[in-house]
């Protein structure tokens, strides 16, 4: 992806952590669930479309590599 961090589909809901799970098993109100915030729905709907044509895009390059070098080593033989 050109250097660039590969972002997830799930990039609204906050990163869990160690202590946030510990955390978690005190709060029996579930009032310590936090979500990422944006502007607007329309602006979420654009960050989460991009996002997961980012993820589709990253798989295609995975699958197309793969695909290159089992071509290569077969025509090698």
């Amino acid at each position: 992806m050109n250097g660039r961090k590969m972002r997830h589909t799930s990039m609204l809901f906050a990163t869990p952590s160690f202590t946030s799970g510990v955390a978690r098993v005190m709060d029996l109100g579930g009032l310590f669930d936090a979500y990422k915030t944006s502007q607007s729905d329309e602006a979420a709907d654009r960050a989460a479309l991009a996002s997961d044509w980012q993820a589709v895009g990253s798989d295609l390059k995975k699958a197309m590599s793969s695909i290159d070098k089992e071509c290569r080593t077969s025509t090698a033989k």
